[in-house]
C-alpha cells in the first residue's frame, strides 16, 4: 500500500491544484478587549503551529489495543504444533481456508517449519519492539512493514475475509513521524526536480510577421 501510494504521488504533477481552486481556511481567535497587536500576533503564530507529538488517552488506547491483540494471540499459541514447527503446515492444509498458493507452499515443509517458528517469535517480540526508544523511527517503520507483510502473506495463502486488511490498517497509527518527514522531504525534492526539468524543457518561440 505504501509503495503504490508513493508511486501514485510521484506521478502527479508538481502543482495539481490550481490556485483558483484552492480553499481558504478561516481561524477565529478570541482576544481580550485591552490586548494589543503583539498578543494577536502571538495567538496567530500559536494557531499556525502544528503539534509534533500527540499524546492522549485515545492514542495510548489505540496503540495498546493492537499491542495486546498480538501478545494475546501469541499467548494462545500454546499447542504442540507451534513447538514442533508444524502449525503453519496444518493451517495451510485446511481445505476450507487454503488458497491455491497454500498448495504450492505445502511442497516446502522445511520452509513451513521455519515460518512457524518465525511467526510465533515475531508475534511475541514484535509488539514490544514497537515501543523501543532506540532508533525509534527506522525501527518502528521496519516493524510496521513487517506486520503488514505478515498479513499480506496470510491473505495470499488463506481465505480469511477482511481480517488481513483490517489488521494491516490497524498498524497505520504506528507509522512514526520520522517516516512521514522522510516522505515529505523526498516529495518536495521530487517536485522541485520535476519543476526544474519542465522549466529547462520549455522553449520560447517568437514569430514575427514583417
Amino acid at each position: 500500500l505504501f509503495a503504490v501510494a508513493i508511486l501514485v504521488f510521484r506521478a502527479l504533477p508538481a502543482e495539481f491544484v490550481p490556485s483558483q481552486d484552492q480553499s481558504r481556511l478561516s481561524v477565529r481567535l478570541q482576544t481580550a478587549v485591552s490586548s494589543d497587536i503583539t498578543e494577536t500576533a502571538r495567538l496567530l503564530q500559536k494557531a499556525d503551529e502544528v503539534p509534533q507529538k500527540v499524546f492522549s488517552m485515545a492514542t495510548t488506547a489505540i496503540l495498546l489495543q493492537v499491542f495486546f491483540m498480538y501478545v494475546f494471540t501469541a499467548a494462545m499459541k500454546s499447542g504442540e504444533a507451534w513447538r514442533d514447527g508444524t502449525a503453519v503446515y496444518y493451517a495451510l492444509s485446511a481445505d476450507h481456508f487454503a488458497k491455491p498458493f497454500a498448495g504450492f507452499l505445502l511442497q516446502f515443509p522445511g520452509l513451513l517449519k521455519l515460518s512457524t517458528h518465525l511467526v510465533y517469535g515475531f508475534e511475541w517480540i514484535g509488539p514490544f519492539l514497537l515501543f523501543v526508544p532506540f532508533f525509534f523511527g527506522p525501527v518502528r517503520t521496519l516493524l510496521v512493514a513487517a506486520f503488514i507483510f505478515l498479513h499480506f502473506n496470510l491473505n495470499l495463502s488463506l481465505a480469511l475475509g477482511i481480517f488481513p486488511w483490517i489488521s494491516s490498517a490497524a498498524m497505520l497509527p504506528f507509522v512514526p513521524r520520522w517516516f512521514w518527514e522522510k516522505i515529505s522531504a523526498w516529495a518536495r525534492r521530487s517536485a522541485a526536480h520535476t519543476e526544474r526539468r519542465g522549466a529547462h524543457g520549455r522553449q520560447l518561440a517568437i514569430y514575427y510577421d514583417g
